[in-house]
């Protein structure tokens, strides 16, 4: 029987990168706080070198930024930063951010999208931010040519890295949400081994993806312990952020899953 469900689920093993096309990448990596070492074609409101006032506009310390130093700082009220063109076909824009003392006050960052960088319409506003690094993903509107990032400071300061724009032709993981009927355990995994609980759901002819923090299909295995619970293997995967959905006639359950060393 348990043979027969595991082989219900449709596993997609190999990467789908053709599935995705990015149309603007940016990991900050080379920014230092001045504006001349910064991706071409981008508006930056604030740029300050280390030792600058108030503090420089950049973070390289550990936990601050997503897959490598450096990420940017939203330090000043009104921070903002405009993407260059990015073309057609937009559909997802996900970054990853982080609050640093941004626990009181009414902190807010906003995200606009335009179509002719003249007229911007808001996308998503933050005002809840977390202690740890998280991706955010969200829906571009059709026609979307351009974003806006603005942060509206009353005390501490976003990192912010890793903005991909994309056009994912329907595979990616839009505006994700957590399902809490999906559990998972142990999260973060240091084995990148996880155990699926449903509850009182059990899923029946289902289509389980895994996505990478840029909307990859990544692989990934599927088998049952000897307590029998479904188990996730991404034991073969690298350190970071993937994210689970699984799809059946009952609907989506999506879950945030964390790869440590």
């Amino acid at each position: 029987m348990k043979k027969l469900l595991l082989l219900s689920f449709v596993i997609l093993f190999a990467k789908l990168g053709s599935a995705q096309i990015t149309l603007l990448s940016q990991d900050f990596n080379s920014y230092d706080g001045d504006s001349a070492n910064f991706l071409s074609g981008y508006y930056v409101s604030w740029n300050s070198p280390s030792g600058g006032m108030p503090s420089a506009s950049y973070y390289s310390s550990t936990g601050n930024f997503g897959i490598a130093p450096n990420s940017y700082k939203f330090g000043v009220d009104s921070a903002t930063i405009i993407t260059p063109y990015f073309g057609s076909g937009a559909d997802r824009v996900s970054f990853w951010y982080k609050g640093n003392g941004t626990g009181t006050g009414a902190n807010i960052f906003y995200v606009y999208e335009s179509a002719d960088s003249i007229t911007f319409t808001l996308l998503d506003s933050i005002t809840s931010f977390p202690t740890s690094g998280t991706q955010r993903i969200l829906t571009n509107t059709a026609g979307t040519h351009y974003l806006k990032f603005v942060y509206h400071k009353v005390v501490g300061n976003v990192a912010f890295d890793d903005l991909v724009v994309s056009n994912n032709m329907g595979v990616g993981i839009s505006n994700y949400t957590e399902n809490t009927s999906l559990k998972v355990s142990p999260n973060p995994s240091s084995t990148g081994i996880f155990a699926l609980d449903f509850g009182s759901e059990k899923p029946q002819q289902s289509s389980v993806k895994v996505h990478d923090i840029l909307g990859n299909l990544v692989a990934f295995t599927l088998e049952y312990s000897a307590t029998g619970k479904l188990l996730l293997n991404l034991s073969e995967q690298a350190p970071g952020y993937y994210f689970v959905a699984i799809s059946s006639s009952t609907g989506t359950k999506n879950s945030r899953l964390l790869v440590t060393n």
